[in-house]
């Protein structure tokens, strides 16, 4: 059975079955040392070398849990890689992650490119690191090891390290650790990732012009700078100095200062206009998935059990604020990617299917002035 954190469990029993042999009791064993910081706060030893035993044990012949081999093959290789509680030893480290990572798990490849980015028994290797994030990005989805395989990433792109500097690169990986972390995923390279996206943004590498957009980011600044005043040593991981921080959070402070309050003028180029037949297909797959999904709405309570599928689908479109970003989201890649809007009034759904004709079916650029910029909010991905 998988470990269960909540799960009461008496270490003694689970030991007396591990030292009989019982690898099913290694792996609870191994892994609630781990949770509980028993292997940390040992110091005589014991726990440790049990831990290393049963590791080693479970990374070479496994238990009933079929994903346990593989989560003792990491958990050993960071043993390796890091030199706790065993001599370091880098190459066999690289070995267990690469068995790992042939097992199917691709975090795997996260723990490797650590290794070069760091120099943890291995040469330090930036290029190498690269190659070893970017195939972890392409394979995890979220959590953890996802935020920091894209903050790495980020600072790979930003420092040009290992690889040609790319400024606009760097920001997009730092925008997608951001997402991991805004769906509930956050982790210790959050905040270092907000400073260098908001460094970057002031520097210009994507443009904002909203008001409110920019005070966001001063004021998260500012909070990030009161968080290091109390943990300066936490700052320092970040090779960011107290006076480039607070310089920062001027530099953000100011550029809210001097952004216009929201005006009317917009220069809104519209993108190139689908055709008739590729916009009433889309119209249609678009109703066929929201009534595709009623039931879910009905459970969730997000529509209304009296109203028939129709008007319940259609007072979902009315309310749904990411269909609207959906829709102009498609209409204007400015110079450093998608302008978005969202209406200020909502809009019922002969309105909402007008307007998307009138855009791009017809290439008419929308009234902006009843429209609110939400450009900022796109790029986080909070929309």
């Amino acid at each position: 059975m998988p470990f269960d954190p909540e799960k009461q469990y008496d270490l003694y029993e689970i030991l007396r079955k591990a030292e009989a042999g019982d690898r099913d009791a290694m792996l609870e064993a191994v892994n609630l040392m781990a949770v509980e910081g028993l292997v940390e706060d040992d110091t005589a030893g014991d726990i440790r070398e049990k831990y290393v035993r049963y590791l080693t044990i479970l990374a070479d012949q496994g238990c009933s849990d079929p994903d346990g081999q593989t989560e003792a093959r990491i958990m050993l290789g960071e043993v390796y890689a890091k030199g706790r509680y065993v001599p370091r030893d880098g190459q066999k480290a690289l070995q267990l992650y690469e068995q790992a990572a042939a097992d199917g798990a691709h975090v795997a490849w996260e723990c490797i490119g650590d290794m070069y980015y760091l120099g943890q028994g291995v040469p330090q290797n930036y290029k190498k690191a690269h190659t070893y994030y970017t195939k972890a990005g392409r394979s995890l989805k979220h959590g953890n090891h996802m935020l920091s395989t894209w903050y790495r990433l980020g600072e790979l792109y930003r420092q040009g390290l290992g690889v040609k500097q790319n400024l606009d690169k760097a920001l997009e990986c730092y925008s997608k650790a951001l997402k991991d972390e805004e769906d509930g995923f956050p982790d210790d390279f959050d905040m270092p990732c907000l400073l260098r996206y908001s460094q970057l943004v002031l520097q210009g590498v994507m443009e904002i012009d909203d008001k409110d957009a920019m005070k966001d980011i001063w004021q998260t600044l500012e909070e990030i700078k009161a968080y290091y005043k109390a943990h300066p040593h936490e700052l320092a991981e970040t090779n960011m100095s107290a006076a480039e921080l607070d310089q920062l959070v001027a530099d953000a402070r100011k550029q809210w200062e001097e952004l216009p309050e929201k005006g009317t003028a917009y220069d809104f180029d519209v993108a190139t206009p689908m055709s008739l037949e590729e916009f009433d297909e889309k119209i249609r797959n678009t109703i066929w998935n929201l009534e595709y999904k009623y039931e879910e709405f009905l459970v969730a309570g997000i529509i209304n059990p009296r109203e028939d599928k129709i008007s319940a689908v259609q007072t979902y479109v009315k309310a749904d604020f990411s269909y609207h970003v959906e829709i102009i989201r498609m209409i204007n890649p400015a110079k450093k990617g998608w302008q978005c809007f969202t209406p200020q009034k909502s809009l019922d759904m002969e309105e909402t299917i007008s307007l998307f004709k009138s855009v791009l079916v017809d290439g008419k650029t929308p009234d902006l002035t009843q429209w609110k910029d939400i450009t900022y909010e796109a790029h986080h991905g909070r929309t």
